[in-house]
């Protein structure tokens, strides 16, 4: 079942929408021909998954761990700890004081590398919203970088440059920096939004040698493929939400995605790149998230 998209956006929240209703009908009527307090109870629990959906899940954040194999990764950045982050959205059903925590849990963390893979702002926004500020309390020794997603672009694109700046993160356009740890060297490259048609991975990758270690970032899995073909070792992104709402057995109900839910979240090996797709941390289109909890990843990189 959900093998393939199944449209755009207003699609999807009617989908959504009207197979959730359905499911939750067909079982109430069978619950009352059983015997009509089992009806009652369980519209009472749809009542409390609801609510759970919308209050408690959506501010419960997940911090994983994971280790990852980086191929050409030099001696000296074995066990380099890089926090990923992605799909903020900030300024659609976004907390200032949850931010803020998780931010500080963050920086507990001790990451030597932050990553933001995009979605940072709320598509149709104008300017940035308030809390966009509070990026400025992420902070690591290598740096903290960003690209953009197709969200940023519906944004204001130059206003969401600006807060970046001022927020002391690096946005990579189509292009790759070399980050040093003692004396070994590796690539940071960014690939801007794919969706939206300002993604340039050639030009991104052409100062990059061969053979090096590198990482890249690009807001939508969907050019793992093209990555892989070049031989990438690592790459990260977000998008899916990890589908943001899935039901029991079934899974996400949807995601934004060529492959669907093929990449839906976690981590995966495609060809010679490992790719990591991040839940992310907010909500897009209706604030809720069940079974799919905001996401905070550590990588600790490992030489293949």
């Amino acid at each position: 079942m959900f093998h393939r998209p199944l449209g755009g956006r207003k699609t999807v929240i009617l989908v959504m929408v009207v197979l959730v209703a359905v499911v939750v009908i067909g079982i109430s009527v069978l619950l009352w021909w059983i015997h009509p307090t089992l009806a009652r109870i369980f519209w009472a629990l749809v009542v409390l998954a609801m609510g759970y959906a919308y209050a408690v899940e959506p501010f419960w954040v997940e911090f994983r761990t994971l280790p990852v194999q980086v191929r050409g990764l030099p001696e000296t950045w074995e066990g380099t700890r890089v926090a990923l982050l992605s799909d903020l959205h900030l300024g659609f059903a976004a907390s200032g004081g949850w931010l803020r925590r998780v931010f500080a849990q963050v920086g507990e963390l001790q990451p030597d590398l932050i990553v933001l893979t995009g979605d940072l702002f709320a598509g149709g926004t104008r300017g940035t919203p308030r809390e966009a500020s509070q990026l400025a309390a992420l902070r690591a020794p290598l740096g903290v970088f960003a690209v953009l997603g197709n969200h940023d672009h519906f944004a204001e694109t130059a206003a969401v440059r600006r807060a970046l700046e001022e927020a002391g993160i690096r946005l990579l356009s189509n292009q790759a920096v070399p980050l040093h740890r003692g004396a070994g060297r590796a690539w940071l490259i960014g690939v801007d939004d794919v969706g939206t048609g300002h993604d340039d991975l050639e030009e991104a990758l052409s100062a990059v040698p061969e053979g090096e270690a590198s990482i890249l970032l690009c807001h939508n899995p969907d050019l793992v493929e093209e990555v892989s073909e070049r031989q990438v070792p690592l790459m990260l992104s977000g998008h899916t939400h990890g589908g943001q709402v899935c039901l029991p057995i079934l899974g996400p109900v949807y995601c934004f995605s060529r492959f669907y839910r093929r990449f839906a979240a976690g981590l995966f090996q495609v060809g010679g790149t490992r790719l990591y797709v991040n839940r992310g941390l907010g909500k897009a289109l209706l604030p809720f998230r069940f079974l799919c909890r905001p996401e905070v990843t550590i990588l600790l990189l490992r030489s293949s």
